[in-house]
């Protein structure tokens, strides 16, 4: 937006000497950012068939930073800013005396507004005497200065007080339009604009209407059978008022955007409609001596608002700035800028102008930061606040929680979810779960969100089926609390429990068993890393879960005792969830942290680096395919050797060149002397004892 500095000081005493990139500088602290400063002279912005003899300065504005200030979108608003900001008074407005057009001996307009809510106020008058010639020299090189062409005098004038008030005003034909109707498009229309082009207007359009014939699109366009003419003898000067998000929808719609639609679109202030009409016709009596008022002035505004009032704690305006400001100091800055004062107690009534009430000045910070930007934010010393820290106690789960994040973030590539406490009744029934008697909340967040979850499970999944589309894998963590009904015990404190899930996901039908794998080498390393422990896993039994795997489900355990659970996600819950969801593999976990929150790792020596070279040996055996790793370790125990130091399970494959049945388990031993280095015939001697026993043990080994 564009604003000269020679029509600012029509209402402002300037300092001489005052240059427009100080004023600019200055006017950045106080109101909106500038985009930038130039000189416009003879030619520059001005039209071709336009002559400018005026040489002027032109602050540019950055548009979006005054849109939460429609006062600000006219000359005589800015004026306003900068006569605060230079302490100097605003000189009052130039208009027809208001006694002039209330004249009752004048006959009245009849205007009716069918719905108040899109148009809270349309104001109205008729005059004789004008026409639409060529405007005044000054006038159209201050419009052409600003980007608007100048056209004629009436519309010149119209867009004169739109640029000077923000408020625009629009001219009919009074031969054409004798009356005000305002009502509401139903939708299909056709309507032909001042453009000349015809329209299909939107339902909820807001249409101007003549004995209920369409002569104007409210705030946007104009008709262009009721426009003025060289020929119109009279004219029916218009101001309105529209609700900024009616007009905002109609102009999109339509693709029709305007100067003054730009403006209504900001709500602008009702009580400028009668301002806008008197400047008009002050102005226009310069150029028109014979202007004559046919009607006095026609006002229909049902449900004028109320003035805002804002309750003001003056030491709260000091505490909230960061600088002491005297509440002199105060009333000073907002009564410049026509705020009303009225002391009330230890508080302060702001009387708020209604240039300012429609959109920006709600509330007690609204004053306040009134009140800083004139101090200047560049005034107020930088430095943090006072407060009193609580100590936190140590917390064994807190230091748990930090350092599992650690392990499986940093290292392990996991991504922390957050997830609500509460299941989601609809995701448990695409799931086919139902968790059972729950603690249930009395006043829930939503229907269908009443139970507090009792796993992390149905969360991580749906965090699952949420991402899956954005990436071809993904790893999972969500650390969170979980509730189980304990006994007869009513406290919920005894019944919540923190947990840890991991799920890790790719899309590939075939990674499922390289998933796990890199699963259970996650956990044994956080296991080891926390608790210098090693962890196991134990058969499952019957999958007892939807999420759960009746072929690839184990328990976790540390020294012998369950702290989890690591599961493959099952197909059919994939396609439950979602039948593209059946191309991905999808394994997780989920742990009790409670229980674990108290152990400290075991202080325990390292065994001595070996002296002599270790010697690994892979046997590979078949089993039947139901045949667990744990079920054949209670028989590979058993085996003795002086020269065995560890035996372990290193994976299992079933698939082509397999019996039908079977699968192959792979086994590695660790042999070694802490005295001698290994010889050929030792290692084939382990090596033929060690197959015996295998063979004896009933299981075949593949060569």
């Amino acid at each position: 937006m564009l604003i000269s500095l020679d029509w600012l000081s029509d209402f402002v005493d300037l300092p001489n000497g005052l240059d427009a990139r100080d004023l600019a500088e200055q006017f950045t602290l106080t109101c909106a950012e500038v985009e930038e400063v130039t000189q416009v002279k003879k030619g520059d912005r001005t039209p071709a068939e336009t002559v400018s003899t005026v040489d002027d300065w032109i602050i540019e504005i950055e548009n979006k930073a005054i849109t939460h200030r429609p006062d600000l979108w006219g000359h005589y608003g800015i004026a306003r800013e900068v006569a605060a900001m230079l302490g100097v008074p605003l000189k009052p407005l130039e208009i027809v005396p208001g006694d002039e057009l209330d004249d009752d001996s004048r006959p009245a307009i009849p205007i009716e507004i069918d719905d108040p809510k899109t148009c809270p106020r349309y104001s109205g008058i008729i005059i004789e005497g004008v026409r639409p010639e060529a405007s005044p020299e000054w006038m159209q090189a201050r419009l052409a200065n600003v980007n608007i062409r100048p056209i004629n005098a009436l519309v010149d004038l119209s867009n004169y007080v739109m640029a000077e008030l923000g408020q625009p005003t629009h001219a009919f034909d009074a031969s054409r339009v004798d009356r005000i109707e305002v009502g509401i498009a139903a939708g299909g229309e056709k309507f032909t604009t001042l453009d000349e082009a015809e329209r299909t207007l939107p339902a909820g359009t807001v249409m101007i209407q003549s004995n209920r014939k369409n002569v104007a699109i409210g705030g946007i366009m104009g008709g262009l059978e009721s426009e003025v003419t060289a020929m119109t003898k009279s004219l029916l000067l218009e101001s309105a008022n529209f609700d900024a998000a009616t007009i905002r929808r109609a102009a999109t719609a339509l693709g029709l955007r305007s100067e003054a639609s730009t403006r209504f679109e900001k709500s602008l202030d009702p009580a400028m409609t009668v301002l806008a009409i008197a400047r008009f016709i002050y102005l226009a009596r310069q150029q028109f001596p014979d202007l004559k008022l046919v009607s006095h002035l026609s006002d229909c505004f049902p449900d004028p608002p109320t003035p805002r009032i804002v309750s003001v704690d003056p030491s709260y305006v000091s505490a909230l700035i960061g600088k002491d400001i005297s509440l002199a100091r105060m009333k000073n800055i907002l009564e410049a800028l026509e705020f009303n004062i009225t002391d009330h107690e230890d508080m302060v009534d702001v009387i708020v102008p209604s240039f300012r009430a429609t959109k920006d000045i709600e509330c007690e910070a609204d004053i306040i930061e009134e009140v800083a930007r004139f101090v200047g934010f560049g005034n107020i010393e930088e430095r943090l606040p006072l407060a009193t820290v609580r100590h936190f106690a140590p917390n064994g789960l807190h230091r748990l929680e930090k350092r599992s994040l650690q392990v499986f973030c940093m290292s392990e590539g996991y991504h922390e979810i957050h997830d609500y406490n509460w299941y989601a009744g609809s995701w448990l029934k695409q799931l086919g779960y139902d968790p059972g008697p729950s603690i249930t909340l009395k006043n829930p967040a939503a229907q269908g969100m009443e139970r507090m979850r009792k796993s992390l499970a149905p969360g991580l999944l749906h965090a699952a089926e949420l991402n899956r589309r954005e990436m071809p894998a993904l790893k999972l963590i969500n650390i969170g609390s979980v509730f189980s009904q304990n006994g007869e015990s009513a406290d919920v404190e005894e019944m919540q429990r923190k947990h840890l899930g991991l799920l890790s996901m790719a899309r590939s039908k075939k990674a499922e068993d390289q998933l796990l794998d890199d699963m259970k080498g996650s956990l044994s390393k956080w296991t080891r890393e926390l608790f210098d422990r090693e962890l196991s896993f134990a058969s499952a039994g019957e999958a007892a879960l939807p999420w759960q795997s009746a072929a690839k489900t184990a328990h976790l355990q540390i020294d012998g005792e369950d702290v989890g659970m690591i599961t493959a996600v099952p197909l059919d819950l994939r396609r439950r969830i979602d039948e593209h969801f059946t191309a991905w593999s999808v394994v997780l976990a989920e742990l009790n942290l409670t229980g674990l929150a108290d152990w400290k790792p075991e202080a325990r020596k390292l065994p001595p680096i070996p002296e002599f070279p270790i010697v690994e040996l892979d046997y590979s055996v078949l089993a039947n395919a139901d045949q667990h790793y744990e079920q054949l370790h209670e028989k590979l125990v058993s085996f003795n050797h002086s020269l065995l130091q560890r035996l372990s399970f290193e994976g299992s494959y079933a698939g082509k060149n397999l019996p039908a049945g079977r699968r192959s388990l792979l086994l590695r031993a660790r042999i070694g002397d802490a005295k001698r280095t290994l010889t050929d015939d030792d290692i084939k001697g382990f090596s033929r004892e060690f197959e015996e026993f295998l063979t004896s043990s009933g299981l075949e080994i593949r060569r």
